[in-house]
């Protein structure tokens, strides 16, 4: 019993339980075939958080989105085949061994920055910036004002192994430390048909 893509299953129904006319349909089959059901129709979810303030100031890139260089302190979920989760310093969340499955993705981060400093929240996938929030985000009056943003999206047909991360972009000449309230990145993957 694995998960499998939702035509992979019906095509093995068709196949397999036909109908019963030989005798040939046995609790072992129905119970492989339910397992299959079963496994492929389960949302996984794996996330990674940071519940406290980080102590050291993350350093947040001018020229390009980077990973948050924070340590993230929980993690929860993941199955270790189709969500593998990495805590600790940048951590990730790494996608399937095989190709094509669908995962929905959001982020959240909780931040104090320079006063009337832009950021940029993003998705990154293989370290490729894949989804955006605005860069318009201002910052508030510092220390005791935190910004807050989230973003989602959904991935298609991921590829294998991708890995999953939380990037921030800053404007230019901005002061580069940021103190994260709270971050969070989760990870679903939905039932798929065939890519």
């Amino acid at each position: 019993m694995t998960r499998k893509f939702l035509d992979t299953v019906r095509a093995e129904v068709q196949t397999l339980l036909p109908d019963n006319n030989a005798g040939e349909i046995t609790p072992e089959l129905i119970r492989g075939i339910l397992g299959d059901v079963i496994d492929s129709c389960v949302q996984d979810e794996a996330a990674i958080v940071l519940f406290f303030p980080q102590i050291a100031p993350a350093a947040v890139s001018d020229a390009a989105f980077a990973t948050v260089p924070i340590v993230y302190q929980v993690t929860q979920g993941g199955d270790a085949t189709f969500l593998r989760v990495t805590s600790g310093l940048g951590g990730n969340i790494q996608l399937a061994t095989e190709a094509g499955f669908t995962y929905a993705i959001r982020a959240t981060v909780s931040f104090e920055g320079t006063e009337d400093a832009r950021y940029g929240l993003g998705i990154m996938v293989n370290g490729v910036i894949t989804f955006t929030g605005a860069i318009s985000y201002d910052t508030g009056q510092g220390v005791g004002d935190p910004t807050n943003m989230n973003i989602s999206g959904v991935i298609n047909a991921a590829t294998t192994d991708a890995v999953i991360e939380l990037g921030m972009i800053r404007d230019a000449g901005s002061d580069p430390t940021i103190v994260v309230q709270s971050a969070s990145l989760g990870v679903v993957i939905v039932p798929t048909n065939n890519p």
